[in-house]
């Protein structure tokens, strides 16, 4: 046998031998999220969740940061914005009483517009025409397959 025989035949035995650790060797048990060892902890561990909405305040009782209690200030709404000018909202259908279509304009997205239908339609009427360049969508977050895929 040649040495470039000789390569060629040691090279097969290789691939063999380490295919069959991989395919044959006991895989370890794998560890769960709870037996993991580790540095890092929170305070949203499974067995200690908890969660207040209120917003720091300083000495005086003012609040010390804004627009993190769900409702948007006038200010934080996209430049342009003319949900102001919205005189009569028509929609395909409503979720009353708390997800119905006065939800959509409101700036609070802690509410939200419901229609169970697989397609669902609304209608904005102004009270003087505008060109409409931007619009903002925001999506509800208890059901993601209710999230909108498509739209016009």
């Amino acid at each position: 046998m040649n040495r470039l025989d000789a390569r060629k035949v040691f090279s097969v035995w290789v691939v063999i031998a380490f295919l069959s650790q991989m395919l044959f060797a006991p895989f370890p048990p794998a560890a769960s999220a709870r037996e993991v060892q580790t540095d890092f902890f929170s305070s949203f561990e499974e067995d200690d969740l908890t969660w207040e909405n209120t917003v720091e305040t300083d000495s005086k009782g003012n609040k010390r940061a804004k627009g993190v209690d769900g409702h948007i200030v006038p200010e934080d709404r996209i430049p342009g914005d003319i949900t102001e000018k919205v005189k009569e909202i028509k929609a395909s259908a409503n979720n009353p009483p708390h997800e119905t279509d006065q939800q959509l304009i409101d700036g609070d997205v802690t509410t939200k517009w419901l229609a169970f239908e697989p397609t669902a339609w609304i209608e904005l009427r102004l009270s003087e025409p505008e060109a409409v360049v931007k619009y903002a969508l925001t999506s509800a977050n208890d059901y993601p397959e209710r999230d909108p895929r498509d739209w016009t």
